[in-house]
């Protein structure tokens, strides 16, 4: 059984620790454990975060996955799975209008930046260029 989040000593549970230490200090399931904000019996927020990173391959595949996908695991529903899908597609928001305003890639953390844009662009083109 899983270990209540409520069990664990304050700097280890991800809202305190971003609270006293900054977002920033966070990882990426102890982030994706705030957005989920509970469990369910014998599954904390934690445990659901990890098996979102398990079945995405880690932070960048959640981007691809479906709510579909995010249901299947345990103590995310379908609201949670909604809103786990709103905050990637402002993701992926952000990332275009970052990569928008760059226009030029000149260095390499500009191609990072700019690289989902131009992903999704080939796919768009590729597609385009089918019809």
């Amino acid at each position: 059984m899983a270990e209540r989040l409520k069990n664990l000593p304050e700097s280890e549970r991800p809202r305190e620790k971003a609270i006293m230490h900054g977002i920033r200090s966070l990882s990426s399931r102890e982030l994706l454990a705030i957005l989920i904000r509970s469990g369910i019996r014998g599954t904390s927020a934690l445990d659901a975060a990890d098996h979102l990173l398990m079945k995405s391959g880690g932070v960048n595949g959640l981007l691809k996955l479906s709510r579909y996908d995010m249901k299947q695991v345990p103590g995310i529903s379908e609201v949670k799975a909604l809103e786990l899908e709103a905050c990637m597609e402002l993701s992926r928001r952000i990332s275009y209008e970052r990569a928008v305003e760059a226009d030029v890639v000149r260095s390499p953390e500009g191609l990072y930046v700019s690289y989902p844009v131009f992903q999704q662009a080939e796919s768009e083109k590729t597609a385009s260029s089918i019809r």
